[in-house]
């Protein structure tokens, strides 16, 4: 009976050391809260309260010692108050500390906060951040990467035969499929945000080696007394109507390279941002001109077209 008391006791014991291993678990991890941990400890408060004197629990036998049963029910009393003790304690420790990490003090450096509530201009309600475009040596290779690697998807192209390059819009989270009319896609295309425009100029594939500058302290293209021959080309947005964001842009004091009747291309136009960077105005719709852009430039004036690349 001793024997089978004994196995009952090391089962039991194997439960509360699981049992306790759970609450420790519990109370080391740093979702562990105040209020869980209060009604818990009463509790076993209580249970060592009720279990501290064995003898309530079994009676003796004829020769003055505890029965199997009241062995057993001792052996486990003791345990449930051992299992007490230890879970108070456990529960008594102080939580582990939780490490915060506090950003740098930005008083003496420029406070950008107020633009989080400043209030958009009316005028740009329906401006699209749509393009930044950025030149490549292949087509094939460059479209195999970001399809196929990237998992972008190809929403429009153009062939410029006329002035040597070629233009491929990729895009993620497209709001529909690719529209089949090419003029139902170039608009599908406009009003899209966030694309890559892949830029080809014609011939670069048979260079060897790298041919653009990625603006990263790179060295490529570079020669003494001349500019460098950059891979990053402009940032691009998209508007409902070019001449009037442009006249917009005019009285604003924004610097242009091309107006939007300037230049081989009509209807879309380039300003500078203050470092100097491009940004290419473009439609959401048809590519349309009217008679005179913002520098009284005529539909029919301007010059060619200018790689801005060789800039």
């Amino acid at each position: 009976e001793r024997l089978r008391s004994l196995k009952l006791l090391k089962t039991s014991l194997g439960a509360v050391i699981r049992s306790v291993d759970r609450l420790q678990s519990r109370h080391s991890s740093p979702h562990c809260i105040k209020s869980a941990r209060a009604p818990t400890a009463e509790r076993l408060r209580s249970l060592e309260a009720r279990e501290s004197n064995p003898q309530r629990v079994g009676k003796e036998g004829f020769d003055g010692h505890l029965s199997s049963q009241a062995y057993m029910q001792r052996s486990l009393a003791l345990t449930a108050v051992v299992c007490a003790r230890t879970a108070r304690a456990l529960l008594q420790r102080p939580a582990p500390l939780r490490h915060s990490v506090k950003m740098a003090s930005t008083t003496t450096l420029y406070d950008p906060t107020p633009f989080y509530a400043a209030a958009q201009p009316p005028e740009t309600k329906d401006f699209c951040m749509q393009q930044t475009m950025v030149r490549v040596k292949d087509p094939a290779t460059s479209l195999k990467f970001y399809i196929e690697t990237l998992g972008f998807q190809l929403v429009m192209f153009r062939d410029f035969p006329q002035w040597g390059f070629s233009v491929y819009f990729v895009a993620h989270g497209l709001t529909g499929p690719v529209p089949a009319d090419e003029d139902a896609r170039w608009d599908f295309c406009m009003r899209t945000p966030g694309c890559i425009e892949l830029t080809w100029n014609h011939g670069s594939e048979k260079s060897d080696g790298a041919v653009y500058n990625t603006g990263n302290a790179d060295a490529t293209g570079t020669k003494d007394g001349e500019a460098v021959k950059g891979g990053f080309g402009h940032l691009g947005i998209t508007v409902p109507d070019v001449y009037e964001a442009c006249e917009r842009f005019k009285k604003l004091g924004c610097t242009f390279t091309k107006t939007p009747n300037s230049g081989g291309m009509k209807g879309l136009a380039f300003v500078k941002d203050p470092d100097g960077y491009l940004i290419e105005v473009l439609p959401q719709g048809p590519m349309i001109t009217k008679p005179l852009d913002c520098d009284g430039v005529a539909a029919e004036g301007g010059d060619g077209y200018k790689d801005n690349s060789k800039a």
